[in-house]
């Protein structure tokens, strides 16, 4: 595939690979940092700008449902249940009689699976959400109109406090996950010792073996993730200049697209309807 193939932005990736041992010939993918790779090795097909934006984007929770008539919403994948955690999901729609138009609305993909006895619907219609959003987008946009740097400021305070948060969230994960690590390393050692000893029967060997060898892949890709969620954390400061100019971009804007989610939104927080009507209802953006 072209988001995961280097070879199209002129990289070259060798030794992606290894065995168990010299006997044991089964393959093994390597940690991409284990890898080595020649850049600029031939002329790029595509960005690397390009590259790296649709490996985000595939990368992204929100790859969004179809709808029967084959649209995809431009918030479908984007919003999550303040108090489950579970997707807010497209989950049916309106018709208007007089004219036609439809209207989806979204609710707790616990609460569509399970039932109330687990979570509220958290119900909330398409136009009602994209008509928040697009008030936020205008209300930011005009923030920056009238005081770029104050508004720089101001979000780049706010985006230092969510990397803060997440830098501590994923280094104490690493740390338990390298822990592990070096245990089924010695682990697999110990097995293929008894193996070559003949203490265990050698199917019994292989079988424990494969288990702890999965699990060390399944460790080794979650490692690759944090650590390239560590290196995005570092660069994502950045973003508030980013940030800043795709807010004059859409300063007019009067309808949402899907373009203007990925660009713009990271995820969205759904709290439940207040059950009196007066009480305000908390949606984080």
């Amino acid at each position: 595939r072209i988001l995961t193939n280097q070879i199209y932005i002129g990289s070259l990736a060798q030794q992606r690979y290894t065995t168990i041992s010299f006997k044991n010939h089964k393959l093994i993918r390597k940690s991409e940092e284990d890898w080595t790779v020649v850049e600029n090795n031939h002329e790029a097909i595509i960005s690397k700008e390009v590259w790296d934006k649709c490996r985000e984007v595939d990368r992204s929770a929100a790859h969004g449902r179809i709808t029967k008539s084959g649209l995809i919403l431009p918030l479908n994948g984007f919003m999550y249940c303040a108090d489950c955690g579970a997707k807010v999901k497209q989950n049916g729609h309106s018709k208007n009689k007089r004219t036609g138009e439809r209207n989806y609305f979204y609710t707790c993909g616990t609460y569509s699976r399970i039932g109330k006895e687990a979570c509220s619907s958290h119900y909330i219609s398409e136009i009602q959400i994209q008509k928040l959003i697009v008030s936020d987008i205008k209300a930011k946009a005009q923030f920056v109109i009238e005081n770029e740097e104050k508004a720089r400021q101001e979000f780049l305070a706010h985006k230092q406090a969510i990397v803060d948060k997440q830098l501590l969230s994923d280094t104490q994960e690493l740390r338990k996950l390298e822990k592990r690590l070096a245990e089924l390393k010695n682990l697999i050692h110990k097995v293929y010792e008894d193996k070559l000893l003949g203490v265990v029967p050698e199917e019994i060997c292989m079988e424990t073996m494969n288990t702890y060898i999965e699990e060390q892949n399944q460790i080794t890709e979650r490692i690759n993730v944090i650590q390239e969620s560590l290196e995005q954390s570092k660069e994502a400061i950045s973003d508030v200049d980013t940030f800043v100019e795709l807010l004059k971009k859409y300063a007019d804007i009067e309808v949402l697209t899907r373009e203007m989610c990925f660009e713009l939104i990271e995820y969205i927080v759904v709290g439940a309807r207040p059950e009196n009507k007066n009480e305000p209802r908390i949606i984080e953006i």
